[in-house]
C-alpha cells in the first residue's frame, strides 16, 4: 500500500488561489474550475470551459516534463499574457508547446478566454520561436472531437488527486512489471488483486500516472473509463 506524505493545509490554501482567481483581469465572473494536475503534482485554478478541456487534454498527454497553466505576462511583453492558456514541454527531443484557445463563438461569461486575436499571430509564433517552441491552436471543435478522451481524464484524474498525499511508486513498479511480464491488464484484474477498496483507489491512481507518464497505454480514447479499461505497455515510447 503507498505511504502517506505529508502535505499542506488543502482547505487554507485553496481558498486563497480561489480569492486570487477570482478578481484575476479580464473578467472576474468567469467560471473557475479548481483542478490536481498529475503532471505537475499540485493545485491548479481555471477560468472557463475551454481552459478546463485544455488542462484535461494537456492532462491527457503523455511524457510531459514541465506545463505551466498560468503562463507569466512578460512572455509577451507583459500585456498579453491571457493569450496563452498552457505552455507544455516534453521530455522527448525537447519539444516544447505553447496551447492558445480559439473560441468561434465566445460566450459573455468566458470573456477571459484566450482569443487569436489578442496577439498578431507573427508576435506570438516569433516569441515562440525564439524560445525553440510551437504554437498550437486549440478551438471548441478540437475539444469537441476529443470529447471522450477529456471526459474519461476528468474522472481519471479525481483518482490521481485521491492519492496525492501517498507514495505510489512502489504500486507503479509492481503494475508495470506485472503488465510486462503478462500482458494487458484491465481495471477488472487490479481491483480483483486489490486487498481493499482502499489499496485499490491507490492502484488506480498508480496505473494512471504511468499512463502520464508514457511508460502505459489505455483505451480512454475509445471507451468510457470503467472496469473494462484496459492497460498495456507504451509501444510508442520504446519502454517494453
Amino acid at each position: 500500500m503507498g505511504t502517506r506524505k505529508p502535505g499542506p493545509r488543502l482547505g487554507t490554501s485553496r481558498r486563497a488561489q480561489l480569492a486570487l482567481a477570482h478578481g484575476r483581469k479580464p473578467n472576474a465572473l468567469a467560471t473557475l474550475w479548481y483542478a490536481y494536475s498529475g503532471h505537475n503534482g499540485e493545485d491548479v485554478v481555471l477560468q472557463g470551459q475551454m481552459e478546463w478541456a485544455n488542462f484535461l487534454l494537456v492532462e491527457s498527454t503523455p511524457r510531459v516534463l514541465t506545463v505551466d497553466y498560468a503562463p507569466r505576462p512578460n512572455i509577451l511583453g507583459g500585456t498579453h499574457h491571457a493569450a496563452l492558456a498552457s505552455i507544455v514541454a516534453y521530455n522527448f527531443e525537447g519539444a516544447s508547446e505553447w496551447h492558445v484557445l480559439d473560441a468561434a463563438e465566445p460566450d459573455e461569461k468566458q470573456v477571459s478566454l484566450a482569443y487569436i486575436s489578442k496577439v498578431p499571430s507573427k508576435t506570438l509564433i516569433r516569441a515562440a520561436q525564439d524560445v525553440g517552441a510551437v504554437v498550437v491552436v486549440r478551438t471548441k471543435a478540437d475539444f469537441q472531437a476529443q470529447a471522450l478522451l477529456i471526459s474519461n481524464w476528468a474522472r481519471a484524474l479525481s483518482w490521481i488527486a485521491a492519492a496525492r498525499c501517498h507514495g505510489l511508486s512502489d504500486m507503479q513498479e509492481r503494475a508495470f512489471s506485472t503488465i510486462r511480464a503478462t500482458g494487458p491488464m484491465t481495471l477488472r484484474a487490479v481491483q480483483r488483486d486489490a486487498l481493499d477498496p482502499q489499496a485499490f483507489a491507490l492502484a488506480v491512481a498508480a496505473m494512471f500516472r504511468l499512463v502520464q507518464q508514457g511508460r502505459l497505454a489505455c483505451d480512454l480514447h475509445l471507451h468510457p473509463l470503467s472496469l473494462n479499461t484496459k492497460f498495456s505497455l507504451n509501444r510508442e515510447t520504446g519502454d517494453v
